[in-house]
């Protein structure tokens, strides 16, 4: 009996212990998360783009590739796009948590990835973020090709004898000439 009150006061006093010792408590890892809709061929569509952190966010610089025979990059607030790339850029100012909506239109009936090809971020007392990263994967259905918007994203259209550029509501044709003695 004497035995077993000493084995159950030790176990008394490991288990108070362990109650008392501090936890060591690891923060999440900063995080780049996309949504991944589900569309038709010629319609316009958003993937939200979502940058969560533990820590205040500062400055965060992402550079993200898509598939241009796929998709067609129209507009997102912070964000630029050129062949197939879209950088993203921002000040969390302090927040947990930053988000993009990016607006493109479907061209081809298949699935297709928009994927991170560089990130950094760093929070608000400028220490560098390493970044879990994400991709956003597009399913594209059958649709209406006849919506497709056949312009490049700066309004421009090529014809055969130049460019063809919208300003204020009226065309202008640009032609370059070589050779002009």
């Amino acid at each position: 009996m004497k035995l077993l009150k000493k084995v159950t006061a030790v176990i008394i006093a490991l288990c108070m212990t362990v109650l008392v010792l501090p936890f060591s408590v690891n923060a999440a890892e900063p995080q780049l998360r996309f949504s991944d809709p589900t569309t038709t061929q010629g319609a316009t569509f958003d993937v939200e783009a979502t940058f969560y952190a533990d820590a205040g966010i500062g400055n965060v610089s992402a550079t993200l590739s898509y598939d241009e025979s796929a998709l067609k990059f129209i507009s997102g607030d912070g964000a630029t796009a050129s062949n197939g790339q879209i950088q993203l850029t921002g000040n969390g100012g302090g927040t947990t948590e930053m988000k993009w909506t990016l607006k493109f239109q479907a061209l081809a009936v298949q699935t297709t990835t928009i994927t991170i090809a560089s990130v950094s971020a760093s929070s608000t007392d400028g220490t560098s973020f390493q970044v879990a990263q994400g991709s956003s994967t597009i399913t594209i259905g059958e649709g209406d090709p006849s919506l497709i918007d056949s312009s490049d994203s700066t309004g421009e259209t090529g014809t055969e004898t130049g460019v063809q550029v919208e300003i204020d509501g009226q065309t202008y044709s640009v032609v370059e000439f070589s050779d002009i003695l």
